[in-house]
């Protein structure tokens, strides 16, 4: 089985500061939940409170994965909290519209049951008594009928729901209805998230960012050094979800964003020259 030497992986974790980044993410999470009022109601707070759990979770399980010696799992990770850090980015712009949230929530739910009816189609193929197999048609069928419903909500309207991000709507053109389409439309105009957005199409390997005039070289290796690529990409998304979701709140994070920054600010001077 492959191990790395535990004197590495002990150095890696100081030269990360991954106790201090630990300590960090527990911190905000302390904050918010002292002050969250968590309902099962589809609003733009419940939005929050959900985004923010899935970056606590995200960060803390990249944390544990880097410092046992796997940037690459971890990775993968840290590219869907950047996405959904962007993704929170292009709801909070567009908060007031309260059919883009009624989307966004129907997308979610049509991809839970989208699973379900998976899941329950597989149990019941695997079933050998009468009863389990009627109990499971009876729930398949339940499920099929919430998510023909859903689909027929929008179909009336003309809106395609079987392609990831229909739930933007007519908010932006059809070009535009991806992953790029809503980092251009929301926080490309701060520079670090263009820097992080190269990362994520070269995964770290030295390169030329070619999409637009402003190009920008990567320089790690991911296979060595390149421990600082997910940290990057975690605690820069992590602040940008903490910052929408505390400022709605009006909780204070800039005390804890400071002292992030002053630890990533040296791993990004070693990712770009």
């Amino acid at each position: 089985m492959f191990n790395i030497d535990r004197n590495i992986l002990e150095t890696n974790s100081r030269r990360w500061n991954y106790k201090e980044l630990t300590e960090l993410i527990s911190e905000a999470e302390k904050r918010l939940n002292e002050v969250a009022v968590r309902s099962s109601e589809k609003n733009y707070q419940s939005l929050l409170i959900d985004f923010f759990g899935k970056a606590i979770l995200y960060s803390k399980e990249i944390l544990t994965i880097l410092y046992d010696g796997y940037p690459d799992g971890a990775m993968s990770l840290a590219r869907e909290l950047f996405e959904n850090s962007v993704t929170l980015s292009f709801i909070e712009r567009h908060k007031n519209d309260d059919t883009l949230l009624e989307r966004y929530f129907d997308s979610i739910e049509l991809s839970s049951l989208s699973d379900s009816i998976k899941l329950l189609l597989f149990l019941r193929d695997g079933a050998s008594d009468k009863k389990t197999i009627t109990d499971l048609t009876d729930m398949i069928d339940r499920k099929k009928r919430s998510h023909a419903a859903i689909i027929e909500k929008y179909t009336s309207n003309s809106i395609t729901v079987f392609r990831k991000y229909w739930w933007i709507g007519d908010i932006l053109e059809e070009k535009d209805k991806n992953f790029y389409g809503i980092l251009k439309n929301t926080v490309w105009d701060k520079t670090i998230f263009k820097h992080i957005y190269n990362m994520s199409k070269h995964n770290g390997h030295s390169t030329i960012d070619n999409l637009n005039s402003n190009d920008v070289a990567i320089s790690a290796n991911p296979s060595t050094e390149g421990f600082q690529l997910p940290l990057c990409f975690t605690i820069s998304s992590f602040q940008n979800i903490c910052k929408i979701v505390f400022i709605n709140d009006e909780i204070n994070f800039s005390d804890i964003d400071n002292r992030l920054n002053k630890i990533t600010k040296p791993m990004f001077s070693e990712i770009w020259k």
